[in-house]
């Protein structure tokens, strides 16, 4: 399965490549004589969190996110959008937050704005590419102001069901021999217009329509909802249910970060928005807004996560974490609409070594395997670099040489473009008994070693217990910009699903 996110893209030029090895001339012919020729995958798009505002939302979005808009929503949603149509896929699930936020509006307040989303997709829509919109909790209408009306036209879920023409805010469909599901965990009459906190959930009526459609088909289930089910208050009956079925994989947004969640066994893809870090620039791992390609197939899923715009690109896709043994193994996506002609890997500069490349359908997939017993233990900087017939371009990414499983926290705030978005492992003790409801400066706990501290948030799991009497903690998670404008701050997410475990003394 091809399903691990992005890394950063830099460019490349030929010159770069003077001592290069180049790929077989089989290989080479290979790729160029059936890129056009082979028949064309099932593939969906998903878009998540486009948070698309006017003028006006735009400081409906400064006021809510303390900071400048840096990007124009409108322009970027149309480039999206554009660039989507160009690929006809076989159908676009926008998987919420579509609006820039409509919880403290009133419906006539926040109209246009779902009018404009509603136009901005017609381009996907008149290329007669089924568009499947999903409700996310910033889709909701005025339930987080006491002065609106409960009553009227709109409110709640009214606005997003009316301007999608749905009757319902949950649904199922057929195609490409998958049956797909799209749930609502916005329960909002738990959400509290006071403090403005909300919770989550696939309420009683939805779970037991759920069972039932799942019941009605033998195919296999992909699954949407906006909220990542770690989140739900009952994510636990929800991946219960869907184990019971043949569920191969499940889509979610709402975090803005690209992360694979292994949930309950079921492979579980968090993508980031499209409107990045709020339209302030790239989320919190630094990558640029943009859209996932998913190409189903029998029992697996595969995935190439777009930079909107980025006509050439390579994503890493391993070495998955940053901890390295002997052997160096890289997987990287390669997406040009150009024939591959070359493509090699590079450590700090050196010697090229060639990569074995293979056609996916809608993406090259490169592999190669490196001995680095001969490297100094500690930190290296590899470049994958493509060749197609015009251009060269590549993308790079460090790693550290060790047996070290556990990594001391100031190294790993040393290291940010080492370890952001990966998941490193520390031990240490945990302070603090904050509210774990909300994700804001100060309000999560810390976990500390004897070289420095970070926050963390626990997902599921309660506040750990052995606070009091010193235990020492194992955690894991994906490290993340703290401050979206300061490298410095960082906090480690609970994006796996698991729990601390107990290190010991």
């Amino acid at each position: 399965m091809v399903m691990a996110m992005a890394l950063v893209i830099f460019g490349g030029t030929y010159a770069d490549l003077a001592a290069g090895v180049h790929a077989d001339k089989n290989v080479r012919n290979s790729l160029n004589g059936t890129v056009e020729n082979n028949s064309r995958p099932f593939f969906f798009v998903q878009v998540t969190d486009i948070h698309i505002c006017d003028n006006e939302g735009k400081k409906i979005l400064e006021k809510l996110i303390g900071r400048e808009v840096r990007i124009d929503p409108e322009s970027f949603v149309k480039a999206t959008v554009q660039d989507i149509a160009d690929l006809h896929p076989n159908f676009v699930m926008a998987s919420g937050d579509l609006v820039i936020d409509a919880r403290d509006s009133s419906p006539q307040e926040i109209l246009a704005i779902y009018k404009l989303i509603n136009e901005s997709m017609q381009p996907i829509i008149n290329d007669g590419v089924p568009f499947y919109p999903l409700i996310g909790n910033h889709d909701v209408v005025g339930v987080f102001n006491k002065s609106v009306d409960a009553n009227e036209s709109g409110y709640g879920k009214g606005m997003f069901q009316r301007i999608f023409n749905q009757k319902t805010t949950y649904y199922s469909f057929d195609k490409g021999g998958y049956h797909f599901v799209a749930l609502d965990p916005n329960s909002y009459e738990l959400w509290n217009v006071t403090t403005k906190s909300s919770a989550y959930q696939v309420d009683k009526k939805q779970m037991q329509w759920l069972k039932e459609d799942l019941n009605s088909t033998d195919r296999p289930v992909i699954v949407f909802l906006h909220e990542p089910t770690i989140d739900l208050l009952n994510g636990g009956e929800l991946l219960s249910v869907l184990r019971a079925h043949d569920t191969k994989m499940i889509f979610s947004g709402h975090w803005h970060v690209n992360d694979l969640l292994n949930s309950s066994g079921i492979p579980e893809q968090v993508t980031t928005a499209v409107s990045g870090a709020w339209w302030t620039g790239a989320d919190s791992t630094k990558t640029p807004g943009g859209y996932l390609v998913v190409v189903p197939h029998g029992s697996e899923v595969d995935t190439f996560y777009r930079n909107t715009g980025q006509i050439k690109q390579i994503n890493i896709c391993d070495p998955a974490e940053p901890l390295v043994k002997d052997v160096l193994n890289v997987r990287a996506q390669i997406w040009t609409k150009e024939p591959l002609e070359d493509v090699w890997i590079c450590i700090d500069k050196g010697p090229n070594h060639a990569m074995n490349v293979s056609w996916q359908g809608l993406w090259y997939e490169a592999v190669s395997s490196v001995d680095i017993k001969n490297l100094s233990i500690g930190y290296h900087q590899a470049d994958v670099i493509a060749a197609d017939h015009d251009s060269c371009f590549s993308a790079c990414f460090s790693f550290k040489l060790t047996n070290e499983t556990v990594l001391p926290i100031n190294e790993i705030l040393l290291h940010p473009e080492t370890y952001l978005g990966r998941h490193p492992k520390i031990k240490g003790y945990v302070d603090g008994k904050e509210d774990l409801s909300r994700i804001e400066v100060g309000m999560q706990p810390l976990i500390r070693d004897e070289t420095g501290e970070i926050p963390f948030v626990q997902g599921e799991c309660n506040l750990l217990p052995g606070v009091e009497n010193k235990t020492q903690w194992l955690v894991s998670g994906q490290l993340q910009r703290y401050d979206l404008n300061d490298f410095s701050s960082v906090f480690l997410i609970y994006g796996d699903g698991s729990c601390p475990e107990k290190a010991g003394a």
